[in-house]
């Protein structure tokens, strides 16, 4: 049953070679996939399943290889690989969108990824509040800076490509600037505040 995995995922009961000491989630080390399930097998073997491949493919890209790569630790790479799922919706954008968190978080800005608002209230809302943009929790990267404590969902090949290998570029914000959910980038303020305008003249924001 659903409830029965869950519970099996957030025991600790079974690990990634990529969580850190004493880290009981596994939030992001569920390989996205078709999975076949075995006569007899078990949410315990489901989940290891998931998370072997996750390890497997993960290893495979050079994952740990992260600090090097990206500057991160593997974990703290995955996590941003994460939050590139939540916020692209066209596979070109995701290693601009990469290097755009990874420059914020260089500078010590605060990521403002609504995404992870979502993912402290517990749902998906078209639009946030004031009083949701607030809450109170380590994961609200509106609030306090830096990398949420976890993954905030499951994370696919091309996220992790895309957080291991972003795309060159000084961008410092980006905004959905086209129905296909393509997203345009910006360095400066300004810029950003004219792609915040033609946004809302299309009424996407």
């Amino acid at each position: 049953s659903a409830s029965r995995f869950l519970a099996v995922a957030e025991s600790g009961t079974i690990h990634s070679e990529f969580q850190p000491p004493g880290s009981t989630s596994l939030e992001g080390l569920l390989y996205a996939d078709t999975y076949f399930i075995e006569p007899g097998e078990d949410e315990n073997g489901l989940v290891a399943k998931m998370v072997d491949n996750f390890d497997h493919q993960a290893t495979a890209i050079g994952m740990q290889n992260a600090t090097a790569e990206a500057g991160v630790s593997p974990y703290e790479a995955i996590t941003v690989a994460s939050l590139v799922e939540k916020e692209a919706k066209v596979d070109e954008d995701r290693g601009m969108i990469a290097r755009t968190i990874y420059n914020r978080l260089q500078k010590n800005m605060k990521l403002g990824i609504d995404a992870t608002v979502d993912y402290a209230l517990g749902t998906h809302k078209p639009q946030l509040t004031a009083a949701d943009l607030d809450i109170d929790s380590p994961y609200n990267t509106r609030k306090y800076p830096g990398l949420p404590p976890t993954p905030i969902a499951a994370v696919g090949q091309k996220s992790l490509d895309a957080a291991l290998n972003p795309t060159p570029g000084p961008w410092l914000y980006y905004v959905l600037i086209d129905p296909s959910g393509k997203h345009a980038f910006a360095t400066t303020d300004a810029e950003f505040e004219q792609l915040v305008r033609q946004a809302r003249a299309k009424g996407l924001i």
